[in-house]
């Protein structure tokens, strides 16, 4: 087992203003680019359990679902408005290429 990288491609080909939806598996995951960074987080919202998160609205780090307005933190994945708690994922950017990394023993 161990880690596994997932390739999101370049970074300049990600999205400012929108999430990209990466499915891996079992794994469907939101990445975002917000402040400089690049951060990765469960796509799925707590509240109605559906693949949503990379379609909301991003303010600073934090991203609305636009389902029901449930608020998660992109840095720790709590929910700020809402409840719950989503997985949020390593990021590295190598040579302009995104990569999320999953842990295959969690």
């Amino acid at each position: 087992m161990g880690t596994r990288r997932i390739c999101v491609g370049a970074l300049e080909d990600l999205p400012l203003r929108r999430g990209r939806l990466v499915r891996d598996g079992m794994d469907e995951i939101a990445v975002w680019q917000a402040d400089g960074r690049v951060y990765a987080i469960s796509a799925v919202c707590a509240h109605q359990h559906t693949a949503t998160l990379h379609e909301g609205t991003r303010h600073g780090t934090m991203v609305t679902c636009p389902l029901h307005g449930w608020i998660y933190s992109l840095e720790t994945g709590c929910a700020v408005a809402g409840s719950g708690v989503l997985k949020t994922y390593p990021v590295k950017v190598e040579r302009g290429v995104v990569y999320v990394e999953i842990d295959d023993e969690e």
